[in-house]
């Protein structure tokens, strides 16, 4: 049977944290690298909730999109979120282990994820990285509609493909879109280099007023499709991804998605 050290060098293999943004923090937030697996609970978050359902699965490696810390600890207090998820975590013998930017940047990763849910063609990074000789990593996507859309069907286009109830359009609602780009999550920074390279449209989360405004101001249409919808796609990929090289490797370790998060915002 496998350590939870072997399934962190699986992870490596699928998201490099050579990738990873400087002020992330990816692998290991919790746990005992060197204990057998006994399964994978994939989820967005490090949740109680995910961390309680992963321990009554039997399942002791909890591998999540947003880490747990995105700063340095100086107090533990079991009764903050953080802390009461810390709590079960050892309890339950669970670690804890996340893939952030690495998994967004990552060929194969989200955002390669949400190209090919839109069948976006000669898709290529927006913000390509910086790792010697890979050409197919980097931060968002930008590619070519198979033919083009009104930024209306656009629009309904991912509302569909991110099961998603509302998106927000800003920009320029009446020009024609073929080309793409798009980053999961807050992707706004990246707005003026798709613009640069071409891009019609750009497809995000967690976009802010002013970027909203500088879409305006460079002709360009953009989609706001919410941080949770442009990321929760990769728990189920990366379920699959994960129990298909396991499988290969010969160890039976059931690799699930957790199917109990949702979006925090409600429409009224």
């Amino acid at each position: 049977m496998p350590k939870i050290k072997d399934l962190f060098d699986i992870m490596e293999e699928i998201a490099p944290q050579g990738l990873a943004e400087e002020w992330d923090n990816c692998g290991l937030q919790i746990g005992n690298p060197a204990n057998e697996t006994t399964g994978v609970l994939i989820a967005l978050d490090p949740s109680l909730e995910a961390v309680k359902t992963a321990a009554s699965k039997g399942s002791n490696l909890l591998i999540t999109h947003h880490p747990l810390f995105f700063s340095n600890v100086t107090r533990l207090d079991l009764t903050s979120p953080e802390g009461k998820v810390i709590e079960e975590a050892v309890r339950s013998g669970i670690s804890l282990f996340a893939a952030h930017t690495n998994l967004d940047s990552a060929s194969g990763g989200i955002n390669d994820i949400l190209a090919s849910l839109f069948n976006l063609t000669n898709s290529t990074p927006i913000a390509p990285s910086a790792m010697d000789g890979d050409k197919k990593s980097g931060m968002g996507r930008i590619g070519d509609l198979p033919e083009a859309l009104t930024v209306r069907d656009t629009a309904l286009l991912v509302k569909q493909c991110l099961k998603t109830q509302t998106v927000r359009i800003a920009g320029n609602r009446t020009r024609e879109v073929k080309r793409v780009a798009l980053c999961s999550g807050s992707g706004g920074t990246l707005l003026k280099k798709a613009a640069k390279l071409g891009a019609d449209i750009f497809i995000s989360g967690d976009i802010r007023y002013h970027q909203a405004k500088d879409a305006e101001d460079i002709g360009m249409a953009l989609i706001d499709a919410g941080h949770f919808a442009s990321e929760k796609i990769v728990t189920a990929k990366l379920a699959d991804k994960l129990q298909q090289i396991l499988n290969k490797k010969g160890f039976n370790i059931p690799v699930e998605s957790y199917d109990g998060e949702k979006e925090p915002f409600t429409i009224i």
